[in-house]
């Protein structure tokens, strides 16, 4: 049986977060966009634009909405926080840990 005031320790932000493209509140027309891309991309088309830069407030999704539309174009979603991962160390070490995982795939 469960208690009733068992205390939760996962953050709220990550308990409510959307799960899926279709739970995204906003900003469709450039979830749709980065969709699209990422499409065009995993085809093998030469594209225009050989990257894809996500700017703006902290809080609006762009985490999120980047990691839903990968996940559901058939992407492995590996996240760096910049904030972890400035130092040359840092980066090397991730450089590194991706050559590693994923030498065989």
């Amino acid at each position: 049986m469960r208690h009733p005031f068992r205390l939760r320790t996962d953050l709220w932000t990550d308990r409510y977060a959307p799960k899926s493209i279709k739970e995204l509140c906003g900003n469709k027309s450039n979830v749709e966009r980065l969709g699209e891309w990422l499409r065009q991309w995993n085809k093998g088309k030469r594209l225009e634009q050989r990257a894809v830069l996500i700017s703006g407030p902290p809080g609006i999704g762009k985490t999120t909405s980047a990691r839903l539309v990968s996940i559901h174009e058939g992407f492995h979603v590996i996240e760096f926080n910049a904030s972890d991962s400035r130092s040359k160390k840092m980066i090397e070490v991730s450089r590194e840990w991706i050559k590693c995982c994923f030498s065989s795939v």
